[in-house]
Formats: structure tokens, C-alpha cells, sequence
């Protein structure tokens, strides 16, 4: 019964495809509704399978009404709500209250045989809804014919059982016989079962690894470990150099009844003429005055794989935690506490510059305070594991921070210390997720979910943990939905649940994911809001939450990435924006977004927040104002791309950051009607942001400006004179054209123009190196007015350089550095210096413009040198030297290009 109740739910489904390939056709305008539901009834009508060819399909819709019954055509077209079989029962009604419940499923009736209208018989069928067209789709078989098929095989059964009974008595009496000839050889057999058990005693005696007995170097007897080893369960009597190549000197001793042997290492081929190192030990016995030999064997090759197997999870891991900037550490236990391996992070962490070096560092010349080593030493004594002790050390290069670290003592099989290992982490870049509940009133979690869901990514609860951790390195979000073999969610994996196995030294390779999960799952509806879904993650504890819309998974909500990205990002600002129906309520949230954000950065100890709010709010009124344009002057009569440039296309916009932005648009439309749409278009921007506080450009560097707003191949033009023709001066002056962001309208524009700057730089190195000239004969130094930007955009302009030299397509400053220091281009040291020197400079130059604009002044980028206490002084002077350092790199690797 289950075989023909699988067999029509088959049918349907195969049917349903039918009615699924008319309907796209619909849906791509190949053919009319009407036609594809002619065509479909048609072939459907058609169609028949079973012994006599006569078994059919029938379709109704959900009023119920008959839309097709190739046999009871009298049928097609009435109303069905009445109709009943034999018993009374509502057969077309149940199927639509049926498919409505649950789409698809099985109904019982009576119904006539066939096309024999006189016969009435009970049947089963399996409806199913085709959702577009509302069409339910039948087909059953008769419950008479699997009956039929249950009697046949009852016979079939009875013949079989009495054939079986037969030959039992045949055998039986048989067995009666021989029961008087076993007696005579009793006492023999008994005779042969002690030497079977002194063998076996034997072989148990020897080893617990793989064992093989040999007699005359024949194959005696063996254990399970032998037989999986050679795949060859027909072992007994073949000579052992079917499996094992034996050195002549083992040979001569076996020969001449030796009783001692050395160990040594040989081949075993197994039966499918596969090869393994193995170890083998030789154990003489003596068994009824004979020399029996047993073999103990080791497989070292599948130790050596697993250890190979543990050393890439260990390097699979460091990669990991290197992508969330936490450090890995191995440090051996004796007094010198030397380290003995790390991860880039924790080379960067602790100011070793290269992996060499690591083996000359002793962990004793960290600690600032002598008392935090005496405190370790004793905790990992009496506890063996500390978890994230805050400690204060000094670095390599003697800077002072202060670290939590993890340990744990590492044993081995014997339960012998082997050395402490675990992770390192910098407090200054460990972020409490839920430390922003204390940030001000204007930062609420108002805001929907949409722009804050990640796609789902799933990992089977089986999956070993070396999956685990390829799946976490590929994926762009450090997280795992758990799923069971029958696809339920079952729980998650993120980085805590990696780093519990790796501080607490579990075997990695017998890990599975269900193991490492948390659970159970969180999930939240979609109409929640942010600070919603952020309350019940920290009432359960959780780190992310499965998001639901009308019973559909629309994404997750993972509350590290939240933080990452909009950490001190004023959503109800943004979200305000996002219903801003005229420039005027514009102006108004700009006004109280410029107000409240000064008392942010004057608190803040970070730039890249606050440039992340200030490019989100200024993209967001761009975007609004040129939804203005167009209701203004109409829709544009090609495709274009508004594109912003400079500080503005990094993201590192400022409270001064003034207007720079461009047009690009199609080459196929270059009348002047076109031409002049884009420049009033321009001008009605540019104006608006001039208004709000975003003033012109002062080298008049704006979409108002026709020569900035021009078709693709004009674009092209002018990057290809200033790349090729270009002098000195020209190159300074167009610098900020070559950082470009799409704000609004159509990127694969911008795309084109980049791949043009990319190929054009590429094949003209001269012209990088004469920018690269520019940056290394600036002279830049401190003075009464400090011009902070002067400073800044030295670093901007080299890292540009280095970009365009190595094909990199992000605009960010400091992605663009993460990037060449992933290419060994600028070195772990360099590009730590580099960072931090270019955040300090840029939250110097934030704090400076927010205390103007707190005294009426309009905001600029010179600082006097007197405001600066003695800290910002120092950290000033050591950027003034990082800026130098890059200098001389930039001109001694750019020189060639010049002679």
C-alpha cells in the first residue's frame, strides 16, 4: 500500500510539473493564461499509466467545480460541492478542505472501476494544489488491486513456508544422524579446541594493536585490526609475504627459530594492492612444543596522517581568528615560557614582526607588573585553564597595553604537561556587544530589520569540525545555522563556540557540529525591531536570531555584525531621512543630526564610527535630493551614475568635508537636450547640498560643473591625458578623481571608468611614480597652525598609489591598507603604525572641527599648536615619523619607474 501511495503522490507531482512549465510559460509572455491552460488540460486529458493503460488523472478547482475527467464527462464544468460517492462522502469537498490545510495529501472513497461506470469500488488518491492557477490535481488507485496483490503473495508465502518445513526435517533428521558418528570424535575435537585457545590466549597476551600468528611464515591466525588492515578476510594458510615485504635478516632468524627480534619499519599490501607504512614488534611463543611467531603492527602512516590532519585545523583556525582579530598563542611551560607558535594577530598584538622572531620571544619579558607571571603560573598549577585575565604587558617595542589572555595546559597520552596554549586578545579592540545600551538617547534601536539580515548559511550537524572551520574562512559572516539530517535547526556556531574546543584542547578530528553548537535557536518576527530582537538575545543569552516573516526564514540577525557596522549609528536620524518628503524637513534633521553628533565625537576614542554616521547620513540626503530632481526635471533620458569623490568616496567624511561629486552617463544618448538635462540636474544638487550645509567645492570640483559632468567615453579621455600626459601639478590637483563611490543610479558605469583607471595605470608606471615623487618630496613638519589634513592626505595618497598598482577595487583607506598588508605589500608593523597613526590624526581633526562648531566658528583644518596636551603631542610626532617611513618606502619602491 505505501508503494502505490508513493507511486501517485510521484504521478502528481510529475503532473504538477506539467502545470508548472505552462505557467513560466505564461509568466515569460510566451503564451496567453488561457492557451497554457488548454495546452496543459490537453496533455494532462492525456495522459494514462497502469497494467491496462486506464488509470487517470482528474483536475478540479477550489470552489469545487470540475475542470477535467477524461472518463465522467458529464462532470466537467458542474459544481462539485454536492457531489458525494456511494457512502455519502464528500469526496471534491474534503480534497479542497485537504489541500488548503496542507497543500497536498490522501482521500479515500468509492468510485467506478475504471471506465466501467457499473462497477463501483473503494479507491485512494493524492490530491495536490497547484497554488497559480488554484487547480487541485488527482489521480488514485484501487484498494481491490493491492488486495489482490496481498493474496497473491500470501500464497506465494504459504508454498514457501511449507518448502522451508520440508527441507528443516530433511535436515533435522539428518542431524540425528550424524549426532552418533560426532560422538566417536569428541574427544578429539576437545584436543583441538585448547590449542585453538592457547592460541587465541596468545594473541591476546601480545598486543592490542593489529596481530597476525604465523607457523613455518604461514598465516595461522589473526584479529580484526589484521583483516581491516589487508582487506582479506581468506587470510588462513597464505604465506605472510602476501602482505608483508620481510627484510632477509628477519627471514633467516625465523628460519633458524629465533626467539628475539628488533623492531623495524616494512610495507603492507593490502588485498586491493594498496601500500602502508607500518611498524612491526615479533614475539615468539611457544604452543605444544612448536614456535608460533606473532606480529604486532602498527599503521604509522595513518598516525602520521592524523597528526598532519591536527596541524591543518590548528593553521585552518589561526586563519580564522586572524579574520576576528583575535590572537592564538602556544607557549611552552618551562621558566623561560617561550613561544612556541602564534597567529599574525598576536604577532601584531605583541609587536613581533615576523614569524622567525617568535622563537627568540619569552612571554617573562611581557609582564609589566612581576606579580601578574607569579599569578599565572599559580592559577594554571592549581586550575590548569585561566579565562580571559585582563593583564597589563609591555611589547616588543616596549608600548604598554593591556591584553586578556586564555590558557590552557596541554597534556599528553601519559598525562604529562606539554605546554599552554590559548588566545590573546587587545581590550583595546575587544568590543562589548552590549556596551552600547550605555551611548546616548539619540541612538535608538527603533529601526526595522531589513538592512540589518544576513543571508542564512547552514552546516550540517554531522559535519566534522575541520568543515566547520572551512566554512567559517569562506563565508563573509562568522556564524553556522546547525542543521539535522531531516533539515531542522537545530542551533548555531560562531567564534565562542570555536574557541571552547581550542582553550580546552579537545581532539579536533572526532569533533562533530552538534558537539560545538549552542542551542536552542532564537527566532523572532520580522515586525520586531532592532532593539527588540537585541533585548531577547540578551535575555537568552544568544548571539544571533533566525528572523521570520509569515512562517518564512527572511535572514538572520547576528548581534556582533550589528554592532560592527552601526556601532554609534543613529538609527532614528536615519530612519527620520528615509520619510523625509520635502528639503526642508532635510534641513531640519541635518541641524539636529550636526548638533548631537559634536557630543559624540567629543566622547568618542574612535574615527571610523563616526565616519560611518557621517557617510551614511550624507548618502541618504543625496539620495533624497535627487529623488527631488527627477520629480523636478523629469526622468533622466539615459542611464548615469551620481558619483561622489575623495574624502566623500572613502567614507571618511568630516564635519568640513565640502562637495565633491561628478555624473557619468551613457554613451548612447550625447545630444546637448541630454547634455543639459544633466547639468540642471547637477546644478539642482549641488545646491540643495550647498544649502544643508555641504559647501561647493572650492577647484569647483561638482556635478554643476559641465566638465565633470560628461558621458562614459569623456571620462575614459580625460583619466587617459591625465595618466599618460599628466604633469606634477595637474596630478595633484585631479587626486581626488581617482576615489569614486556610486551614490545613486547605475555602477557598472562607475565600474567601467575603474577598469579603464586600473588598465591605463597598469600599463604606464611612469605616471605612478610621479605621484609616488609628489608624496616623497612633500615636506610636512609641526609648526604654530598644524594642518592637520596635509598630514592625513599623505597617507591617503600613498595608500591610493599602492592601490592602483595593485588593482585594489576598495576606496577605504583602511581596507585598502588590511588588503596590502594580506599581500605582504606593507608588513604587519608598518601597517599597525599606519592605522593608528591615520585614526589618531583623523579623531584629532574631528575633535578640533566639533569644538569650533560648538563656538560658532565655521569648522576648518588647522589646529594651533598650543591646544594640544602633552599626549597628542607625542602621538602627533610619532605620526609625523610614521608619515616619513612611508615616504622613504613609497620613494624606494616607485624609483625604478623614473630613470
Amino acid at each position: 500500500m505505501d508503494k502505490k501511495r508513493e507511486m501517485i503522490k510521484e504521478l502528481i507531482n510529475a503532473t504538477i510539473s506539467i502545470l508548472t512549465k505552462y505557467h513560466n510559460d505564461v509568466e515569460e509572455g510566451k503564451r496567453s493564461l488561457e492557451d497554457a491552460q488548454a495546452m496543459a488540460l490537453q496533455e494532462i486529458r492525456a495522459l494514462r499509466y497502469g497494467i491496462d493503460n486506464k488509470d487517470y488523472f482528474w483536475i478540479i478547482d477550489t470552489q469545487p467545480k470540475m475542470i477535467m475527467h477524461p472518463y465522467v464527462l458529464d462532470l466537467v464544468g458542474k459544481d462539485l460541492n454536492n457531489y458525494s460517492d456511494p457512502t455519502g462522502k464528500k469526496l471534491f469537498v474534503e480534497s479542497v478542505k485537504l489541500v488548503k490545510k496542507q497543500k497536498s495529501g490522501y482521500i479515500e472513497y468509492m468510485w467506478q472501476f475504471k471506465d466501467d461506470s457499473t462497477l463501483i469500488l473503494p479507491k485512494i488518491s493524492y490530491v495536490s494544489l497547484f497554488e497559480p492557477w488554484q487547480w487541485i490535481v488527482g489521480t488514485g488507485v484501487y484498494i481491490n488491486d493491492v488486495k489482490k496483490e496481498i493474496s497473491q503473495l500470501t500464497n506465494e508465502l504459504i508454498v514457501t513456508s511449507l518448502v522451508i518445513t520440508i527441507i528443516i526435517i530433511l535436515i533435522i533428521s539428518f542431524v540425528t544422524f550424524q549426532s552418533y558418528k560426532i560422538e566417536a570424535k569428541r574427544l578429539n575435537a576437545e584436543e583441538m579446541l585448547r590449542i585453538s585457545y592457547e592460541k587465541y590466549k596468545s594473541l591476546v597476551e601480545a598486543s592490542t594493536e593489529a596481530l597476525v600468528m604465523l607457523k613455518d611464515f604461514n598465516v595461522v591466525q589473526t584479529n580484526e585490526l589484521f583483516v581491516q588492515m589487508t582487506q582479506d578476510n581468506n587470510y588462513y594458510g597464505k604465506n605472510i609475504a602476501n602482505y608483508i615485504d620481510l627484510p632477509s635478516d628477519v627471514k633467516n632468524k625465523m628460519i633458524q627459530k629465533s626467539t628475539t627480534f628488533d623492531p623495524f619499519e616494512t610495507i603492507l599490501k593490502t588485498q586491493n594492492n594498496e601500500y602502508k607504512n607500518i611498524l612491526i614488534n615479533i614475539s615468539a611463543v611457544s604452543i605444544m612444543n612448536d614456535i608460533y611467531y606473532i606480529f604486532t603492527i602498527r599503521d604509522i602512516g595513518s598516525l602520521a596522517s592524523t597528526k598532519q590532519l591536527l596541524s591543518q585545523i590548528y593553521e585552518q583556525i589561526k586563519t580564522l581568528l586572524d579574520s576576528l582579530n583575535i590572537g592564538y598563542v602556544r607557549i611552552s611551560i618551562d621558566k623561560r615560557a617561550q613561544l612556541l607558535d602564534a597567529n599574525i594577530t598576536a604577532l601584531n598584538i605583541l609587536h613581533i614582526k615576523t614569524l622567525e622572531q617568535q622563537d627568540k620571544f619569552s612571554f617573562i619579558s611581557l609582564y609589566v607588573d612581576p606579580n601578574d607571571e607569579l599569578s599565572i603560573r599559580q592559577e594554571l598549577k592549581q586550575k590548569e585553564q585561566i579565562n580571559r585575565k585582563l593583564i597589563k604587558i609591555k611589547t616588543a617595542h616596549h608600548k604598554e597595553k593591556e591584553v586578556f589572555i586564555t590558557l590552557k595546559l596541554v597534556k599528553d597520552n601519559a598525562n604529562n604537561f606539554l605546554h599552554c596554549e590559548g588566545i590573546i586578545e587587545d581590550k583595546a579592540n575587544v568590543y562589548n556587544y552590549f556596551s552600547t545600551w550605555n551611548i546616548p538617547s539619540i541612538f535608538n534601536m527603533s529601526s526595522r530589520l531589513d538592512q540589518f539580515l544576513l543571508p542564512l548559511q547552514f552546516v550540517n550537524d554531522t559535519a566534522t569540525f575541520t568543515t566547520v572551520i572551512n566554512l567559517l574562512n569562506d563565508y563573509d559572516y562568522k556564524y553556522l545555522i546547525v542543521k539535522d539530517k531531516n533539515d531542522n535547526k537545530i542551533g548555531y556556531i560562531t567564534v565562542d563556540e570555536i574557541l571552547f574546543p581550542l582553550t580546552n584542547y579537545i581532539n579536533f578530528h572526532e569533533l562533530r557540529a552538534f558537539q560545538i553548537m549552542k542551542s536552542p535557536l532564537t527566532i523572532v518576527q520580522h515586525s520586531h525591531t532592532v532593539g527588540n530582537v537585541i533585548n531577547i538575545l540578551r535575555n537568552n543569552h544568544q548571539r544571533l536570531a533566525i528572523i521570520e516573516k509569515e512562517n518564512t526564514e527572511v535572514g538572520v540577525f547576528l548581534l556582533s555584525n550589528f554592532y560592527e557596522k552601526n556601532y554609534h549609528k543613529s538609527l532614528s536620524f536615519l530612519e527620520e531621512l528615509q520619510y523625509a518628503n520635502s528639503i526642508q524637513k532635510l534641513r531640519k534633521i541635518k541641524n539636529e543630526f550636526d548638533r548631537e553628533i559634536i557630543k559624540i565625537i567629543l566622547n568618542s576614542d574612535d574615527c571610523l564610527p563616526i565616519f560611518s554616521i557621517l557617510s551614511e547620513l550624507h548618502d541618504l540626503i543625496v539620495q533624497k535630493i535627487i529623488s527631488e530632481a527627477i520629480k523636478e526635471l523629469g526622468t533622466p533620458p539615459c542611464r548615469f551614475s551620481f558619483v561622489v569623490l575623495g574624502s566623500e568616496a572613502r567614507r571618511e567624511q568630516t564635519l568640513a568635508t565640502d562637495q565633491d561629486n561628478a555624473i557619468i552617463y551613457e554613451d548612447t544618448s550625447t545630444s546637448n537636450e541630454t547634455h543639459s538635462y544633466f547639468i540642471k540636474f547637477g546644478e539642482f544638487i549641488t545646491k540643495v547640498l550647498d544649502d544643508l550645509g555641504y559647501k561647493f567645492c572650492k577647484g569647483n570640483n561638482t556635478a554643476a560643473n559641465p566638465k565633470w559632468t560628461q558621458p562614459i567615453s569623456v571620462w575614459k579621455s580625460y583619466f587617459f591625458e591625465w595618466i599618460n600626459k599628466g604633469n606634477p601639478k595637474d596630478l595633484l590637483d585631479i587626486n581626488i578623481f581617482f576615489d569614486l563611490r556610486t551614490i545613486y543610479g547605475n555602477e557598472s558605469l562607475r565600474k567601467q571608468l575603474i577598469n579603464h583607471i586600473q588598465q591605463t595605470t597598469l600599463s604606464n608606471k611612469a605616471y605612478l611614480s610621479l605621484l609616488a615623487q609628489n608624496i616623497s618630496q612633500t615636506k610636512i613638519f609641526i609648526s604654530n597652525n598644524v594642518k592637520i589634513k596635509e598630514f592625513i592626505s599623505l597617507i591617503v595618497n600613498a595608500i591610493r598609489i599602492y592601490s592602483l598598482a595593485n588593482n585594489i577595487g576598495e576606496t577605504s583607506t583602511i581596507n585598502r591598507l588590511n588588503i596590502l598588508k594580506h599581500k605582504g605589500i606593507i608588513t604587519p608593523d608598518l601597517h599597525y603604525n599606519l592605522v593608528e597613526s591615520f585614526k589618531f590624526l583623523n579623531l584629532l581633526r574631528l575633535k578640533h572641527q566639533a569644538k569650533q562648531l560648538l563656538q560658532k566658528t565655521s569648522p576648518n583644518n588647522t589646529i594651533e599648536y598650543t591646544s594640544l596636551n602633552d599626549f597628542d603631542i607625542t602621538r602627533l610626532k610619532f605620526s609625523i615619523h610614521i608619515i616619513h617611513l612611508l615616504q622613504n618606502k613609497i620613494s624606494n619602491d616607485y624609483k625604478t619607474y623614473l630613470q
